[in-house]
């Protein structure tokens, strides 16, 4: 069956309501006003997998669906939410609710929800996959608190959370040893605050990440070569790097993808700079030192994605920028920029095709110029 949508509170619909005894798996609940889920009863629908509540303020409501079919849960989505509904839903009459079967959580909250009591209880012991989001403080030791099951983490950064939460404290071997994909969704909200603080300690972990983002605004000078200390085997296994707004020249980059060596795909943004490699401008010269140093630069990376570009010059330099990484990564064939940008960074790679210093890697660049009019 469809997902039942929750859009009127009319009598028609309360007579529809109180009518179904069908098996529903998922149920999906949008709107503002909570009176409708009292037309429910909490035995009328359970076996649910899949369940999604948006803008919920009164946790009497909410629970009386979520906590009957706490055994069948798989994926919960709540949306514009109060604090007190998660809260309650770890709860039941002073009982600990576990959840045994709930892989996805999506929690988007309204108001702040600070709680970092010990719970010695695994409320959900198969969680595989949690974004944690907000527009205010939100954390709680709960949803960390599983048995090494987390894969998938998607992580708001705020001001509140960097200042209060200690990660030492939180994050440990035992819950993030299979963790694979990590996301930071970083919002200062204009504040000066030690980003890398926070983070260093998840990322020296041993851990399987395939997958790390910083999306947001990172304003520390020293985040780069911070997070590059941590040692190789951090990033040995890391296939997928987002690195939007933390601005790096062509030396840095080839940096990181010598440190990630299976690397396939780096979002990033480039310094408004002609490429300088070696002290030097000249594509000859630094073509040349690029096959006389790397062997190669990376095997694997195979899409470049360049977040940054400006309408000034900075076309040339990102086609100069990726004729550079072309000749020390094989398997480089699609390069894309802002779209603002595009005819002139593929007519900038045309050019450079023709050169002496890339004719030997024209058709890798005409390879990555025809891969760009791909959406991929």
């Amino acid at each position: 069956m469809a997902p039942l949508q929750g859009t009127d509170t009319s009598e028609f619909l309360k007579s529809i309501v109180t009518e179904f005894n069908v098996d529903v798996k998922n149920l999906d609940y949008r709107m503002s006003f909570p009176k409708i889920i009292e037309y429910f009863s909490p035995t009328q629908f359970t076996g649910i997998t899949n369940l999604a509540f948006d803008c919920f303020r009164e946790p009497r409501s909410l629970l009386a669906m979520v906590h009957p079919n706490a055994p069948t849960l798989q994926s919960l989505r709540m949306l514009d939410i109060w604090t007190d509904c998660f809260q309650a839903m770890l709860y039941n009459d002073n009982k600990p609710v576990v959840y045994p079967c709930l892989k996805s959580m999506y929690l988007r909250f309204t108001a702040e929800c600070f709680d970092q009591t010990d719970h010695s209880v695994v409320h959900f012991p198969m969680l595989n996959n949690l974004t944690l989001l907000s527009n205010n403080l939100v954390y709680s030791k709960a949803l960390f608190n599983n048995t090494g099951s987390l894969e998938h983490l998607k992580l708001a950064l705020e001001p509140g959370i960097l200042a209060e939460v200690n990660p030492h404290k939180v994050f440990s071997q035992k819950q993030f040893g299979n963790l694979q994909s990590l996301i930071f969704n970083i919002d200062l909200r204009g504040q000066t605050v030690n980003v890398t603080g926070f983070i260093n300690p998840i990322l020296g972990l041993p851990q399987a990440l395939r997958r790390l983002e910083f999306s947001g605004r990172v304003s520390e000078d020293n985040f780069l070569s911070t997070l590059m200390a941590h040692p190789h085997s951090v990033y040995a296994k890391i296939q997928e790097l987002t690195l939007g707004s933390v601005e790096l020249d062509i030396s840095e980059t080839i940096s990181i993808l010598q440190k990630m060596p299976y690397l396939t795909k780096f979002v990033l943004s480039v310094k408004n700079l002609q490429p300088e490699l070696n002290g030097t401008t000249d594509a000859n010269v630094a073509v040349d030192y690029i096959k006389r140093n790397f062997n190669p630069i990376n095997r694997y990376i195979a899409k470049l994605n360049i977040t940054n570009s400006h309408y000034t010059d900075i076309p040339k330099y990102d086609a100069m920028f990726v004729a550079l990484l072309i000749v020390g990564c094989p398997r480089l064939g699609y390069a894309s920029v802002r779209r603002f940008s595009n005819n002139r960074f593929t007519l900038a790679l045309l050019d450079l095709a023709d050169t002496e210093a890339f004719a030997a890697y024209k058709h890798q660049i005409d390879l990555v110029i025809r891969n760009h009019t791909i959406v991929i």
